[in-house]
């Protein structure tokens, strides 16, 4: 089994994935305004997705197997990654008018190593 499959003393990575992202919809609906939270964590359900395409058979080699699997993994590490920059950066500066999309492209050159520059954390 894959890291992500395992049971952690009896609890999967799908309920905790769960246990965090549904109190922010909860919120969302009860105060009236939205609040992204850590719904940007569902995209760790993505590491999945490979097996998934695997048990339907719509990939039957392995190397093409396993380039699903890492380019779901790296999917779903850099959504989540640009979930988690981009709470802790509307946070810490409530003026900011960085996106979401920002957040994405940021690590995406950040990841890269380009480093363009254009948008930079501050502190």
């Amino acid at each position: 089994k894959q890291w992500y499959q395992r049971r952690v003393r009896g609890v999967e990575l799908g309920s905790l994935i769960d246990f965090c992202t549904i109190p922010p919809a909860l919120f969302t609906i009860g105060y009236g305004r939205s609040w992204l939270g850590l719904r940007f964590v569902r995209a760790l359900k993505l590491l999945t997705f490979g097996d998934d395409v695997a048990a339907v058979k719509l990939i039957s080699s392995h190397k093409m197997l396993t380039l699903s699997r890492t380019l779901c993994q790296f999917v779903s590490f850099w959504l989540t990654a640009a979930g988690f920059y981009f709470v802790v950066a509307t946070m810490s500066d409530s003026d900011s008018s960085l996106t979401f999309f920002d957040c994405l492209y940021f690590l995406l050159v950040t990841i890269t190593t380009i480093g363009y520059g254009d948008i930079h954390p501050s502190s």
